[in-house]
């Protein structure tokens, strides 16, 4: 099989839901009062200047894939510039930092335990990991309408979370010295942390071989959702930091100002919605994009052939898939085994 016979339904849409989805991780739930804490409330304008740095850094991804359609992401990215030996090189840490999708079904296991009191954590993370796997093995056009939808849900959230605290911030926000804690070097280092937070729309690259038109739509995609979230990230950081006293608030989750700001039912919402989805759309978006890579260095050799086999109707690398869930769930076990 080729990469040539993967499906090319991705939409505009459809990349904006991975792209935003990838991006916004549960970490912002916690990466805000972090950020706070190191810049005091200044950390709004932080993450704007973070998502400087990642957009700096996709210039050379947006300019390629504004030229070529890289079946293989950013492995077919290397393997054009750099070479096979390479390439070859990348796809094989490339396996290895996937591992870290175990981290992200875990997490998100433990979030839903806390509605489910008793419950193994180890029972509902193989559980979570399984139904993401079925969700993408019947083809990435119902994987990309079921990420809408969660990212829809997510972004209600922290949109609601924005739109009630931005009327009760407190006078005085730019106010010394709670404003530019840590000086202008303060900005910056906190801007390299949240490089974390305002990155990874660039994982669409690795479905460019799913997508009706990615010369156009990835780089647009890239751009569009990168500066969109950050936005929505600045307002938020604003409410985080612009109602309670920063002694308050650093270094604590965002639910500490939304159970102050928020009516019961939208607080649970926020805290459901916000954490669950946060992980669920990361989760969801890695798994489907995280084989390509792998299904293009099988078609080049670097793995066996029999691995880059396609589903003959949904036209997924049904083997990846199946071999990908089982070191998952065997890394998971061993992890939540040790701990």
């Amino acid at each position: 099989m080729s990469t040539k016979e993967l499906k090319r339904v991705l939409g505009k849409t459809e990349l904006m839901g991975i792209a935003i989805g990838q991006i916004i991780g549960a970490g912002v739930m916690s990466l805000t009062g972090v950020a706070i804490a190191m810049t005091g409330r200044s950390s709004n304008i932080a993450f704007l200047v973070s998502t400087l740095f990642v957009l700096a850094a996709a210039i050379p991804l947006v300019f390629v894939n504004s030229c070529l359609r890289m079946r293989g992401g950013v492995y077919t990215q290397t393997n054009i510039f750099l070479g096979k030996k390479w390439s070859g090189f990348y796809i094989v840490q490339y396996i290895v930092g996937s591992i870290s999708i175990s981290m992200f079904a875990i997490s998100l296991a433990q979030y839903i335990i806390t509605f489910m009191p008793g419950v193994s954590v180890k029972l509902v993370s193989v559980i979570v990991l399984t139904l993401f796997f079925a969700i993408n093995y019947f083809g990435i056009s119902g994987a990309a309408k079921i990420q809408k939808a969660m990212v829809f849900i997510l972004m209600s959230a922290l949109i609601i979370f924005a739109g009630f605290g931005v009327f009760k911030i407190q006078p005085g926000y730019f106010s010394q010295p709670e404003f530019m804690t840590n000086g202008v070097m303060g900005i910056f280092q906190t801007a390299a942390l949240l490089v974390f937070a305002t990155g990874g729309a660039e994982v669409i690259v690795d479905v460019s071989g799913e997508a009706k038109n990615p010369k156009r739509d990835i780089p647009q995609v890239v751009i569009v959702s990168t500066l969109a979230v950050a936005l929505l990230y600045g307002v938020m950081c604003t409410v985080a930091a612009g109602i309670l006293p920063i002694d308050q608030v650093a270094n604590k989750t965002l639910s500490t100002v939304a159970e102050i700001i928020l009516p019961r039912p939208l607080f649970i919402y926020f805290v459901v919605c916000g954490a669950i989805f946060a992980t669920a759309t990361t989760l969801n978006a890695k798994i489907g994009t995280c084989t390509k890579p792998v299904l293009q260095a099988c078609s080049d050799g670097w793995f066996p052939q029999k691995l880059a086999t396609l589903h003959p109707k949904y036209k997924t690398p049904v083997y990846l898939y199946c071999t990908q869930n089982l070191r998952q769930l065997r890394w998971r076990v061993q992890f939540l085994w040790l701990n």
